[in-house]
C-alpha cells in the first residue's frame, strides 16, 4: 500500500505515464501537462496515494482510448460522495470517496464483494472504479458532440443538461448496442433488460450506469467482455475514438 500523497516536495523526473508518478505532486503535474486535467492535491492528499495513482491511471487509459473525449475530463478530486465509492459530474469532475479511498485494501475489498454478488461486472476489480466513472464522462462527450456543438445559447445549454439528467445519449448507445447483440446466435431471444443485467446488477439502475458498467467490463475483459459491453465499446470508439 502506498503512503498518503503530499503537496510538498519536488519531482525531478517527469513520469512517462500516470502509473509512473512517484508522488501526488508529480502525478498532478503530469495529468495537467499532458491532459489539462486538474488534480485537487489538497483534497486527494487525504486519500491513499496508491489509490489515487491507480484512479488517475485508469482515467488516462480511457482518455487514450477515446481522444475525442479528452477535453471533457476536467478534474480528479475527493470528498463526500454519500454511499458511492466515486462519482462523476456533468462538469467533468470525478470525485473519489474519502471514506473509501483512504485505504487501498478497503475499497478493493468492498468492490470485490460486490463483484461476487454480481453487482459489478465479472473480471473487474477496485481498479475499475475510476474507469466506470470515466465512462460517465464519455457520455458527456457525446452530449458535447451532438448538443453543445449547436452553439452556446441558453436553450442549447439547457438541452445538454437535460440530456445528461435523462441519460439520453447513454440510452441511444445502449439501444443501438442491444440491437446489434440480439443478432448474435448466443444472445438470440434476450430482451434488452436481460442483456443489461448480464453485464451487472448495477447496470440495471439506469442507462447511464449501464454504459459506464459496459466500459468497465470491456477495460477489464477486452473482447471476452459481455456481448453488450463489446458492442457499447465499439459504438463509443466509432463516436469518440
Amino acid at each position: 500500500m502506498g503512503g498518503r500523497g503530499s503537496s510538498s516536495g519536488f519531482s525531478f523526473t517527469s513520469p512517462l505515464r500516470a502509473s509512473d508518478a512517484s508522488d501526488l505532486d508529480a502525478l498532478a503535474t503530469y495529468m495537467s501537462d499532458k491532459y489539462a486535467m486538474r488534480l485537487n492535491v489538497s483534497a486527494l492528499s487525504k486519500c491513499d496515494f496508491e489509490s489515487v495513482r491507480t484512479a488517475a491511471s485508469g482515467i488516462e487509459g480511457i482518455i487514450v482510448d477515446f481522444p475525442g473525449a479528452a477535453l471533457n475530463f476536467h478534474e480528479l478530486t475527493s470528498g463526500n460522495t454519500g454511499s458511492a465509492q466515486a462519482t462523476a459530474s456533468y462538469n467533468g469532475v470525478i470525485t473519489l470517496a474519502q471514506h473509501a479511498f483512504d485505504s487501498t485494501k478497503k475499497y478493493k475489498r468492498s468492490y470485490d464483494y460486490s463483484v461476487r454478488a454480481k453487482w459489478h461486472p465479472e473480471g473487474t476489480d477496485g481498479d475499475h472504479i475510476a474507469v466506470h466513472e470515466a465512462g460517465h464522462i464519455l457520455e458527456r462527450a457525446l452530449i458535447d458532440k451532438y448538443v453543445l456543438s449547436k452553439g452556446n445559447s441558453f436553450l442549447v445549454t439547457a438541452e445538454a443538461r437535460n440530456a445528461w439528467q435523462k441519460c439520453t445519449y447513454a440510452s441511444k448507445v445502449i439501444s443501438e448496442a442491444s440491437k446489434i447483440v440480439k443478432k448474435l446466435p448466443s444472445e438470440k431471444g434476450k430482451g434488452i433488460k436481460t442483456l443489461i443485467t448480464d453485464v451487472s446488477g448495477y447496470a440495471a439502475k439506469n442507462r447511464s450506469e449501464a454504459l459506464a458498467e459496459c466500459v468497465a467490463d470491456y477495460k477489464a475483459n477486452g473482447r471476452a467482455a459481455k456481448p453488450l459491453s463489446v458492442a457499447v465499446w465499439d459504438i463509443l470508439k466509432r463516436e469518440l475514438g
